[in-house]
């Protein structure tokens, strides 16, 4: 039962984003104003394999991280917690496979994407199937307004899901993933989702990390093994 609902996910995600919205800004999708009608982050998500969005060190405000990183985990079907962090040690995460488990006190957050706050740092670093940090310093390049922000922070979670999953750049223009959105402008042009090219390869190396826990939400998926 759980794997037939896995693969009908698999198929409404694929659906989902192919169907995403193509062409200039006006037709673009955007994070909604208010969470009413978005899917939300699940309680017992944290009580399965899962991967964990963190804010590190108000990276993100608070406001504008519920609002993007909801709406952007809406859209895709795997198992996401959020949390918080007051700072992380990259020596550590890079050394210890279990860092991630035991600066959440959760052994079951088995993939992390820490978003951090760096001024002139690395814009992604990531290690496949473990984790990726994905560093927020630009988001507010050219003074947006809310909206801007928002959606930028959403392709942010976008990015580093996918990038926490061994994903790369892809061709389609409309993926948060685009070869052509590697700096603000060209992030601006793109829309919060993740194509195909990207999505599939992404599950299976977290269904490596994570089993078929990681790759259904429990809020849809129900909680039977």
């Amino acid at each position: 039962m759980k794997k037939l609902l896995i693969t009908l996910a698999v198929a409404i995600a694929t659906c989902a984003l192919v169907a995403a919205p193509r062409g200039p800004r006006a037709s673009q999708n955007h994070v909604p104003s208010t969470l009413e009608g978005t899917r939300q982050f699940e309680t017992a998500a944290a009580n399965y394999n899962h991967i964990a969005l963190v804010n590190v060190g108000g990276a993100v405000a608070d406001e504008d991280w519920a609002l993007s990183a909801t709406y952007a985990v809406s859209l895709l079907q795997i198992n996401v917690w959020t949390n918080s962090a007051a700072s992380i040690e990259l020596e550590k995460l890079v050394k210890e496979n279990d860092y991630t488990a035991k600066l959440l006190g959760n052994e079951k957050a088995k993939v992390a994407v820490y978003f951090v706050n760096i001024p002139g740092g690395a814009r992604i670093i990531s290690s496949p199937g473990a984790w990726a940090v994905v560093n927020t310093a630009d988001l507010k390049d050219g003074n947006p307004d809310a909206q801007i922000y928002r959606d930028r922070v959403a392709k942010s979670v976008m990015k580093g899901l996918a990038a926490a999953g061994g994903g790369g750049a892809t061709l389609e223009p409309f993926c948060s993933l685009f070869y052509g959105s590697q700096d603000i402008q060209g992030m601006d042009k793109t829309n919060i989702a993740i194509s195909p090219m990207c999505y599939f390869p992404m599950l299976e190396i977290l269904r490596g990390a994570g089993g078929n826990e990681i790759i259904a939400p429990v809020g849809e998926m129900g909680e039977e093994e």
